[in-house]
């Protein structure tokens, strides 16, 4: 009979371990197949409910995989769901290994995570969680291929962080990076789309900020060229809404 709830994590993860340490030894994937492994699995996330715990998520999410892998289609969906699931946490905490496929996926899937931590930092003026949005948002950013619609949202909200961030702690390098994300994102998005009009104020915004630091007439004037085209951009827009 397993122990407590700290012994009998322990004894799951370990028990799912070997399991996935004789996938690899050996290529067999009889031992995630066998119905004890979802069994595992299961009150694996039973014992962690409600807790943090990136070690007991990635575990659980590469067994998935691993079956996911190895059942035949049409039977393997709901194993690519709950890895997809798993991977995702700790993604959005920035722990553990995840199967580089998935990672554009995972990045979708977290989306709405770091939205909502960005919001929470904004909210609490918490530098910690500040760090933790700009972190996440990163990961996003490096998991989004460039070609995604996502790919400029990604880049605005890893801008936003990082200037927040700035305002928040000083660093050049934060308004510097900020700058960069936000200049990349206003170069993804096409000029005849309604964000771009939002993400060159963005742009323009923390452009001022860097030239009222550091006295850069380039700066300056390249606040004005986005901000110009920002106020054009959103003018065209109002105007087709109101054709």
């Amino acid at each position: 009979m397993l122990g407590g709830p700290v012994q009998n994590r322990d004894e799951l993860l370990a028990a799912i371990a070997a399991r996935l340490d004789r996938i690899e030894a050996s290529g067999d994937p009889s031992s995630v197949l066998d119905p004890s492994a979802l069994t595992e699995a299961g009150q694996l996330m039973a014992a962690v409910a409600g807790h943090s715990d990136p070690a007991a998520w990635g575990l659980a999410g590469w067994l998935h995989w691993q079956r996911y892998r190895a059942l035949p289609a049409g039977q393997d969906e709901s194993d690519l769901d709950a890895a997809v699931d798993l991977f995702t946490r700790c993604f959005i905490v920035g722990s553990g290994r995840i199967p580089a496929g998935l990672l554009p996926t995972i990045a979708r899937k977290a989306f709405p995570a770091g939205v909502a931590i960005l919001q929470q930092a904004l909210q609490a003026a918490d530098q910690d969680l500040t760090s933790a949005a700009v972190e996440l948002w990163q990961r996003i950013v490096d998991a989004t291929p460039t070609d995604s619609s996502r790919s400029a949202h990604s880049l605005n909200n890893l801008g936003g962080a990082l200037h927040y961030r700035f305002e928040q702690a000083g660093s050049l390098d934060d308004l510097d990076a900020a700058i960069d994300a936000r200049r990349s994102a206003a170069e993804i998005i096409p000029a005849d789309d309604p964000e771009w009009a939002s993400s060159m104020s963005n742009l323009a915004f923390s452009l001022r900020v860097r030239a009222a630091r550091s006295g850069s007439a380039d700066d300056l004037d390249a606040a004005i060229r986005a901000g110009v085209e920002a106020v054009r951009a959103a003018g065209s827009a109002t105007r087709c809404r109101g054709s």
